[in-house]
């Protein structure tokens, strides 16, 4: 403050209130370009979270799928054991 220097932090110039110096009122192109950088942020955090909810979903589905599978593949198997007690005569 009374520094003699235009703070970036202070885009309004009111931390040189003693006169000294000018510094230039740049608040509302700050605030635009915080504002675009805001947006964009959004946009991929948008993104990133239908992305985790399409990939839990995908997982979902291939999980279920995947036990389905299994269960089918162990019936079989426990088909082809007894016919293979069966056969042997045990």
């Amino acid at each position: 403050m009374n520094d003699g220097v235009c703070d970036a932090e202070c885009c309004d110039g009111s931390d040189e209130f003693d006169g000294q110096i000018q510094c230039p009122n740049n608040c509302e192109e700050v605030g635009a370009k915080s504002r675009e950088e805001q947006a964009r942020i959004k946009v991929i955090e948008e993104e990133g979270s239908r992305l985790r909810k399409e990939y839990a979903r995908n997982g979902k589905e291939t999980k279920a799928r995947l036990q389905k599978e299994l269960e089918d593949l162990k019936a079989t198997t426990g088909q082809r054991e007894k016919a293979t007690q069966d056969a042997r005569g045990w």
